[in-house]
């Protein structure tokens, strides 16, 4: 299974190593955002006199944890795959594959639908009670339709 943003058209190892170093940038801003993020909640915490509940404290930590550990992971199997030309190698053919990029677009347009409609029942039902949500979730709605008409007009401008 490929990830969500793992596809590239690289013909060669050393293009695709280019890719993977940096992703793995990425992977080190990930790291900082949720070393920041379980700092700034441990420190709201303990220190601070900020007044959040236990919940919001504790999943604020979890994020930043989750970060953490994830961008770990994903800077240590990337440099693995960076030492191992053979691995190297099989992981660009099955990240440049048609098929595999054919499955992710699909999945990804699945899941974007399951997203929309989520959000418009939340918005719905959630606005009822507090209309604060529906008004941030509407806004975002609009943000991600923005934002695809943007990506649109400039990916279509590049190709």
């Amino acid at each position: 299974m490929l990830g969500l943003f793992c596809s590239v058209s690289c013909t060669d190892n050393e293009e695709y190593r280019k890719c993977i170093q940096k992703r793995m940038w990425l992977w080190r801003g990930m790291l900082a955002a949720g070393i920041l993020t379980f700092i700034i909640a441990f420190l709201a915490g303990n220190y601070w006199q900020i007044e959040l509940e236990d919940f919001m404290l504790g999943m604020y930590q979890g994020v930043g944890a989750g970060l953490i550990g994830a961008s770990v992971a994903l800077l240590f199997k990337n440099g693995r795959l960076l030492k191992d030309e053979e691995k190297l190698r099989r992981a660009r053919i099955a990240a440049s594959d048609e098929r595999n990029m054919e499955i992710v677009s699909r999945a990804m347009r699945a899941a974007l639908v399951v997203l929309l409609v989520a959000i418009y029942f939340v918005m719905l039902i959630g606005g009822l009670w507090y209309p604060q949500i529906a008004w941030v979730l509407a806004n975002l709605v609009c943000l991600f339709l923005l934002a695809y008409v943007a990506a649109y007009k400039i990916i279509a401008r590049k190709m």
